[in-house]
């Protein structure tokens, strides 16, 4: 068992102990150390059945050591029940016990228990949280099986009950009263799952015991205001309120989970000598713990996280360069080589000898740079989405938080700091993986850049071309307005890949066809020629870290592409759909394929005869007609609102209704914001119609509609008809102009209804109108 390395060891150790009768064939010393081994190693059946040899038959109580392992086994397996079961065990044989030095069961046991209520109460709480499997072993997937599945309801207040007085020690034979690790965990549980109540009452107990709370106990104080507390006012937040209390108090040290927790709020509230004051004082107090800075590297890794992923992008540069940089030496590489050039304007790049020692020594600090990198990429990302937004986004400044307000303080160009901060990395000797390479696609503007950024990724960084990589550039060369180049770069995915490329690749090639359709739908596709194939035709030698090229592959490869070059990106889509659908060596489609073709289609141009084929293809491929596909397939139509009224009165609409009456799983009753989505979605489309062609009246019909189908119009639905409108050709004349005023103004009335939980209108003055 202690050589075993895979499941199928830990499996076949199983077998030979339970042939060797340990029960009746060795000490009660000997039987304690095989159930901490076997419970560690994922056996918990014959450690459970050894505990109880131990306690039934030879009168013995074992070591606090073997029973708290296999309690720590049950409770990542998720079997309450069964540990349980143990302590009630234990607590008989400590109450029959004549020894005056048995003290109960011990405290670390209990806890464990207590922890393992908490988990279950969480994983209900969160039932999209992945399960908590470790070693899959054949005997641990059986016991899976006997798990505990009582709701959320239950677990939670089991583990409050046992820290009333007297409870745990009764039930238990407890040698002392729950102390504070108990009381903090079921505090964590709390916060982790909004429970302000049980809070309040596990602090109260807290208190009827005597224990102040420690730091923990504040962490988990401070994570539950951020989650149920009203924080908008930010000097008078419950979260403020607790930060305070920690760092004026002299007992309590605030550690590395509390200045995670306290780096927003603190940031937004302009209190930011706290932030330097608590960040100064945990440097000073790891300096003296980790003499490598491990743990204080990772923790600043955890700041500059938690800062990024609330957008607050000059805090979390400043930090970066106040507390990680000062940790890396300066010392550039020195270059001997230089890349090839693309076109005759760009200068050379220099090749560093990036893969040394050094690197692998700063390699902890690449997540760092990958990090800061990635949130500049996506709010450049939400600037550029902001301006232009394709989906039928916030189009009136009435409706949605004007830009400013939702950049926060970020004043910087997202764009240029990356790429400052790309040119740091590099120089101080940093190697880039494909992390930092997928964030830098990102970021480019144009086929050039991506195209060199490819060859430096190759060349010089020496990252591996695995599929992630690939679909990012056939992506970002889409977004970028080549689909040339993404239509090349696909060929070359596709070249090394024996197997066939999933679905997901073949979908992302549609993805990168249909932005490019938005930028040039009439753009004709020449591959070969291309920037990515003239800039990589020599990027791909045996030397380099890319795959190499399968014969077969390769020969398929050319073969999809001849098919599709000299098409738009529309009739390339289609073309690929008609592939995916025909072939047995592509992967089928699925319903994002068939949305992705019909979004191709509606940006060169109405369509309406090639909309319902497209409609009518998917349901012969046993694709479901949900609101996405219908909604794709209505914008297609363009300014031909009676065609499309016509197509959804006719067929579409009873496909939709007979989807959306589908029969459905229990857990669908617990959500019910998602009933008749697909209808809603089905109705914003053509919403979307009626905009680009000018129509507010049948919009406003549309509205009434849909009200008595029992499907509510929200903003979503009004900014559909808003989208449309902005995608009318410049120059045309509205239908009857004044009148259609009035039918807007109505329409957005009947969209756009008061919602007290809309923070949004907070500021918004009220007036009371009395009856």
């Amino acid at each position: 068992l202690c050589w075993a390395k895979t499941p199928r060891d830990i499996a076949d150790a199983g077998t030979k102990l339970e042939s060797l009768d340990i029960a009746q064939t060795t000490s009660v010393d000997v039987q304690e150390r095989i159930i901490k081994a076997t419970a560690q190693g994922g056996l918990l059946s014959l450690s459970v059945r050894l505990l109880g040899n131990i306690l039934d038959q030879n009168g013995a109580i074992p070591s606090y050591m073997a029973y708290t392992a296999l309690l720590n086994g049950l409770r990542r397996s998720r079997r309450t029940k069964d540990m349980e079961t143990v302590l009630k065990k234990l607590a008989e044989a400590h109450k029959s016990s004549d020894d005056d030095a048995n003290g109960g069961v011990d405290i670390i046991a209990f806890n464990t228990y207590v922890a393992a209520l908490c988990d279950a109460a969480v994983e209900a709480y969160e039932p999209s949280r992945p399960r908590r499997f470790h070693s899959p072993t054949p005997q641990r997937q059986k016991e899976t099986v006997d798990a505990d599945t009582r709701s959320f309801g239950d677990f939670l207040p089991d583990a409050v009950n046992l820290l009333q007085p007297g409870v745990a020690k009764e039930r238990f034979c407890l040698e002392s009263d729950p102390d504070l690790v108990a009381y903090n965990t079921v505090l964590t549980c709390a916060a982790r799952t909004k429970q302000p109540s049980v809070a309040e009452q596990v602090l109260e107990l807290m208190r009827r015991s005597g224990f102040e709370g420690d730091i923990y106990t504040y962490n988990a104080r401070i994570r539950l205001a951020m989650k149920t507390g009203d924080n908008t006012k930010a000097d008078d937040s419950e979260v403020l309120r607790l930060i305070e209390e920690v760092m004026s108090s002299p007992s309590l040290r605030p550690d590395m989970y509390t200045i995670d927790l306290a780096l927003v709020p603190l940031v937004r509230a302009e209190k930011v000598g706290k932030v330097l004051k608590l960040l100064k004082e945990f440097e000073s107090l790891e300096a003296t713990k980790d003499a490598d800075r491990k743990r204080y590297i990772d923790a600043l890794g955890s700041f500059v996280t938690t800062l990024v992923k609330a957008n607050e992008l000059e805090f979390a540069r400043t930090l970066f360069d106040s507390y990680v940089l000062p940790l890396i030496p300066d010392d550039p590489p020195n270059p001997s080589e230089s890349l090839p050039q693309i076109d005759s304007e760009s200068e050379p790049v220099p090749i560093g000898k990036i893969k040394t020692a050094e690197s692998r020594r700063l390699a902890p600090f690449t997540n760092h740079f990958n990090m800061m990198i990635e949130g500049y990429r996506r709010f450049n990302s939400y600037l550029a989405e902001y301006s232009t937004d394709d989906d039928g986004g916030v189009a009136d400044e009435d409706l949605s938080p004007s830009l400013p307000e939702r950049r926060g303080k970020n004043t910087v160009d997202p764009c240029q700091s990356a790429l400052d901060l790309f040119d740091m990395m590099i120089s101080r000797g940093i190697c880039p993986d494909a992390y930092t390479v997928t964030s830098m696609v990102g970021l480019q503007k144009d086929s050039i850049g991506l195209t060199k950024l490819w060859i430096r990724a190759i060349n010089e960084f020496q990252v591996r071309m695995t599929p992630i990589i690939y679909n990012s550039f056939i992506t970002a060369y889409g977004k970028v307005g080549d689909p040339s180049s993404a239509a090349w770069t696909f060929y070359r995915f596709l070249s090394t890949q024996s197997q066939g490329a999933r679905r997901k690749s073949w979908n992302i090639f549609l993805v990168s066809l249909s932005n490019a359709s938005r930028k040039n739908g009439t753009g004709k596709l020449d591959a070969f020629s291309s920037v990515a194939a003239l800039g990589m035709k020599d990027a791909f030698e045996e030397s380099a870290r890319g795959r190499g090229a399968n014969k077969d592959s390769e020969s398929k490869a050319s073969a999809m592409l001849s098919k599709i070059e000299g098409m738009n990106c529309a009739e390339a889509a289609r073309c690929i759909l008609d592939e995916m659908t025909t072939s047995d060596d592509v992967p089928s489609p699925d319903s994002q394929s068939y949305c992705l073709v019909a979004s191709a289609m509606s940006h060169v141009g109405p369509c309406p005869d090639d909309a319902i084929q497209l409609f009518r293809d998917a349901l012969a491929s046993k694709i479901a007609a949900d609101g996405r596909l219908v909604n794709a397939c209505i914008r297609c139509y363009g300014d031909q609102v009676d065609k499309a009224l016509s197509a959804w009165k006719n067929e579409m609409r009873s496909s939709v209704v007979a989807h959306e009456n589908r029969k459905r799983p229990r857990s669908f009753t617990k959500f019910p914001k998602r009933r008749k989505k697909n209808l809603s979605a089905a109705y914003n489309g053509l919403l979307y119609v009626c905009g680009k062609a000018g129509r507010p009246d049948i919009a406003l019909r549309l509205a009434y509609a849909m009200n008595k189908e029992g499907v509510e119009p929200n903003e979503t639905s009004y900014n559909s008809y808003i989208k449309g409108k902005e995608d009318r050709p410049q120059g045309e004349s509205n239908f009857m102009r004044i009148l259609s005023d009035q039918h807007e103004s109505l329409l957005q009335v009947e969209c756009v209804k008061y919602d007290t939980r809309d923070k949004r209108r907070d500021n918004e003055k009220r007036i009371r109108i009395i009856l």
